[in-house]
Order: C-alpha cells, then structure tokens, then sequence
C-alpha cells in the first residue's frame, strides 16, 4: 500500500533516530510524496522542518504549541536556529509562563526574547 508507506517513511524520515531517518529518507526518494499526502499533512509538514524548511518548523511547532506538548520546544528551537523570531518569542513565553508542560524559568525565558529581539 503506497500511500501507507509514505506516510511511515515521512514518519521516521521526522523522527530523531539519525540512522532510521536517513534510511527513510533513502526511501522516499522514490515517491512523489505530494501524490500521497497534502501539502498541509503534519507527516509531511515534520519531514520537510527536519530538512530545514523554517516555515514547516513553525508550523509544526504551532501544532503542538496549541496542544502544550512539549514537542513544541525540538521545533521551535530548530526554527528560532534559522532566524525565525516568532519562534524564539515563543520559547520565551514557554519558559516565563510555564507552556509546554516545563518548569517557568525566567533566565531561559530571557535569553529566547532577547534572540528574539535580535532576529526582528
């Protein structure tokens, strides 16, 4: 089944096993993976922002930003790393109000705004 496992293959491409995502990788090359899945698809979304597509990285830290799942931070992180200041403004408001289930911490929460200010 196809589309199944492209949709597997984005899984573990995005995951944060090294060896796993590369051989994944490997895999969809052989797809045209907008025939399986839409542009709009969290799958495909976490795939692109692990190839360094900031705008994805936003996106899918949004995604779990709403939800205060603490897989928020890996992508806002790698998003604020490539210049993206909604990103670090959001890291520092995980850090000074406690968001995403960590511990409030005002030093970190500083340290992302003033990132933040600095990418504007």
């Amino acid at each position: 089944n196809t589309p199944e496992a492209v949709r597997w293959y984005l899984r573990v491409a995005s995951s944060e096993s090294a060896p796993l995502s590369a051989q994944a990788r490997a895999q969809l090359q052989r797809y045209n993976i907008g025939d399986y899945v839409a542009p709009t698809d969290l799958d495909f979304l976490s795939y692109q922002a692990i190839n360094g597509n900031s705008i994805a990285q936003m996106q899918v830290a949004e995604y779990y930003f709403k939800q205060d799942d603490p897989q928020a931070l890996r992508w806002l992180r790698l998003a604020a790393d490539n210049q993206q200041a909604p990103a670090a403004r959001m890291l520092g408001d995980v850090y000074l109000y406690g968001k995403c289930k960590q511990i409030p911490n005002e030093r970190d929460a500083a340290k992302w705004y003033y990132q933040a200010a600095q990418s504007n």
